[in-house]
């Protein structure tokens, strides 16, 4: 008798990022799931915060590298200052088009968009096309797991950098049974990872429970979280070429259709 063809996409990011990824691959006519593996939430208003607030104009650049980064900065903000931010004296870089498409929707001009995705793209663009000089100063937006790397190539061409956390991220530390036993019954077509900190909680959670890495079916978003997962010893089914919710949808959809 035939096995039965597994026909559930998994998803693990946080509901909101979710709902987004889902409805591109529900109009695909697959069927998905979700279990949220990370939590995103602003981190609360502290006073280094503050102090940054009170006086951007003195950052020449703000360099944003996250949609969660540009929704907690102006969240924060707000929350402090009872209005958004005047950006018109800064200029503002974006890593990745999804981050720059969340400032553009609340009005702010991205003065240089990464075609890439990743740190280091950014780097490697902002070298080629001298984008940072080394009089202008530079406010670093991130999450909280954010490695100084960043901030620490920056420094070869500026020393004039800072960071502000805006958002955390935080592990789920509970999932549900269902979750379990589609992967133990190998019952899923593909299970999708857009983070390092989403496949290290599903380690910690399932990583006894998986006898064989080779038989996990794994889709990535990009080069970051492909980079991650693959240094724990397993295989990447399929990787995003483009690290947007769009590219990867599509490129699902193109793998279970043969």
């Amino acid at each position: 008798m035939k096995k039965k063809e597994p026909k559930i996409v998994i998803t693990t990011q946080e509901s909101d990022q979710a709902g987004r990824l889902g409805k591109l691959l529900e109009d695909n006519r697959l069927k998905v799931v979700n279990f949220p593996l990370i939590h995103i939430e602003p981190i609360e208003l502290n006073q280094q915060m503050k102090v940054y607030f009170d006086d951007l104009s003195v950052f020449t650049w703000l360099v944003f590298t996250s949609r969660n980064g540009v929704k907690a900065f102006l969240e924060l903000y707000k929350s402090y200052k009872n209005q958004f931010p005047d950006l018109s004296s800064n200029k503002i870089a974006a890593i990745g088009n999804p981050t720059a498409l969340v400032l553009q929707e609340n009005g702010y001009s991205v003065d240089f968009i990464n075609p890439g995705s990743t740190s280091v793209d950014f780097m490697h663009e902002v070298d080629k096309q001298e984008v940072i000089s080394n009089v202008e100063s530079v406010l670093l937006v991130l999450g909280n797991l954010a490695p100084d790397s960043l901030m620490l190539k920056i420094k070869e061409i500026t020393s004039r950098v800072k960071r502000i956390d805006v958002y955390r991220t935080s592990y789920v530390k509970s999932v549900y049974s269902e979750f379990k036993e589609l992967i133990e019954n190998d019952d899923y077509s593909i299970i999708v990872f857009t983070s390092p900190s989403g496949f290290d909680n599903f380690l910690q959670h399932f990583g006894k429970y998986i006898n064989n890495k080779e038989n996990l079916r794994i889709a990535s978003i990009g080069k970051t979280t492909s980079r991650f997962i693959s240094l724990r010893g397993f295989p990447i089914t399929l990787e995003s070429p483009k690290s947007t919710f769009e590219d990867l949808a599509e490129s699902i959809y193109k793998y279970l259709k043969k």
